[in-house]
């Protein structure tokens, strides 16, 4: 067989083959959620498919400093569609994952991602149709609000101070 006619035949399988790279649109509800250590944080959201009919088969969470024993994928495969998503499909807001953050973890923002994974084929492609960026933010967030101790001291000092300029007056 000739170099050209092996190329083609290549080249034809190639291009025969479905791609699905982002076809699927993950739409976190809340993309950033905060927490304490001993907290358990529930990840939710839609997924919207804007490609070819696909079957979603699984997914995936990366995120830094944390062990996979600290999310809960269990109600992503169950929630998910179990029949193929045609073009233009979504899915109603379900919970995608949960998180727990360790008792005694470190305060800070931690950055995840979170990968949809399937294809043309129920239960059989793990081929990533989607992703979307998540944070995870461990300790209080900063407030703008004093507290109510130091509120009360700064009133107690304008009185004080109120008090002693009236005093001065009357003195005088």
């Amino acid at each position: 067989m000739s170099r050209k006619l092996i190329a083609s035949f290549a080249f034809a399988i190639f291009f025969a083959l479905p791609v699905f790279a982002d076809v699927v649109t993950v739409n976190f509800t809340a993309p950033s959620l905060y927490g304490s250590p001993g907290d358990i944080l529930t990840f939710s959201g839609i997924l919207t498919n804007s490609g070819s009919p696909v079957y979603i088969n699984g997914a995936g969470i990366t995120l830094a400093a944390f062990d996979m024993s600290a999310y809960d994928l269990t109600d992503f495969l169950l929630y998910a569609p179990w029949t193929p998503m045609a073009n233009g499909d979504s899915t109603p807001s379900f919970d995608f994952f949960t998180l727990t953050i360790p008792v005694g973890f470190a305060s800070g923002s931690y950055k995840g991602e979170m990968v949809v994974q399937g294809g043309a084929i129920a239960m059989t492609d793990d081929a990533v149709l989607g992703s979307a960026n998540f944070t995870v933010q461990v300790g209080a967030p900063t407030s703008q609000v004093p507290e109510p101790g130091t509120s009360v001291l700064l009133g107690i000092t304008l009185l004080a101070m109120a008090a002693f300029a009236r005093l001065r007056v009357l003195v005088a």
